[in-house]
């Protein structure tokens, strides 16, 4: 808020477009796998997100659940289509 202030310009934009991944981009490729299989799971067999982070670090994998939380939230968005839903009978 400050730096609108003191610049007077009303609008402020963010510059960088892409999300650095310094940890978790080598592990990208096992976490698509892990979150595919996953998927695929009937709902009761599913693994917690929690589950697939300690899977991920028996691997090897040395960062954060944070940083595992936020690709399956971005990933799961982009691979889910909208379900087409009959029209309901009143």
């Amino acid at each position: 808020m400050r730096k609108v202030i003191r610049t007077g310009v009303a609008e402020f934009t963010y510059a960088r477009t892409v999300q650095p991944r310094p940890k978790l981009g080598a592990w990208l490729e096992e976490l698509s796998r892990l979150l595919a299989i996953n998927a695929a799971r009937g709902r009761r067999e599913r693994l917690t997100l929690i589950q697939i982070y300690e899977e991920l670090r028996g691997l090897g994998y040395e960062g954060g659940y944070d940083a595992v939380r936020r690709y399956a939230s971005v990933s799961g968005r982009a691979l889910k289509a909208p379900v087409p839903r009959p029209p309901s009978c009143r």
